[in-house]
């Protein structure tokens, strides 16, 4: 099976073919949403290794409920929520890492760029990340969720198995935490 054109259109189609157990779809889906999946991870737990494996483990939880999944069901909110799930019985096994990452890719465009000062923008990515790591748990992941993985706020809530209402205060409390945090690059 070739990717699809437009994955969210088609995901419908894709999501009932692996519910008949359609291994290739299940692959397919795998490609979509894996690295979102993995990058939430990461920064709810703060370790790729961990997150590495509780991605597999997410996609596994999800391939093994699949004859489960209903039609009316955001299916991208239900993956986040397994992993989520993941994530919080490892963080509970084991304290979280709280690290910055950044790759080489990342960082190469302000080592180019030293005449027009970008160094102070790998400062701000920094920080940022620091922010966020600042956090409180459920105001991390929604504020993740929302702002790395382009969820709305309805996928959140049903990810999180919390009120639509939660979420906006959860990202109106994240805000004003980065905002404090983030004060001296905002005047």
């Amino acid at each position: 099976m070739s990717m699809p054109a437009d994955p969210a259109r088609d995901l419908p189609l894709l999501i009932g073919q692996i519910r008949n157990g359609d291994q290739s779809a299940f692959k397919e889906f795998f490609t979509l949403f894996y690295n979102d999946v993995r990058r939430f991870l990461i920064h709810f737990t703060g370790d790729a290794d961990a997150a590495d494996d509780l991605a597999q483990e997410t996609f596994l939880r999800f391939w093994l409920a699949r004859e489960r999944l209903k039609d009316n069901l955001s299916y991208k909110g239900y993956l986040f929520r397994i992993a989520r799930n993941c994530a919080l019985n490892h963080v509970t096994r084991k304290p979280p890492v709280i690290r910055t990452e950044f790759s080489e890719d990342r960082l190469l465009p302000f080592y180019r760029d030293t005449e027009n000062a970008a160094y102070p923008d790998v400062f701000l990515a920094e920080n940022i990340q620091k922010g966020i790591a600042l956090l409180p748990e459920r105001c991390r992941m929604v504020f993740v969720l929302s702002r790395y993985h382009d969820l709305s706020y309805a996928e959140i809530a049903e990810s999180m198995s919390i009120s639509i209402q939660t979420v906006k205060n959860q990202m109106n409390k994240a805000i004003a935490v980065l905002r404090l945090h983030l004060a001296e690059y905002l005047r």
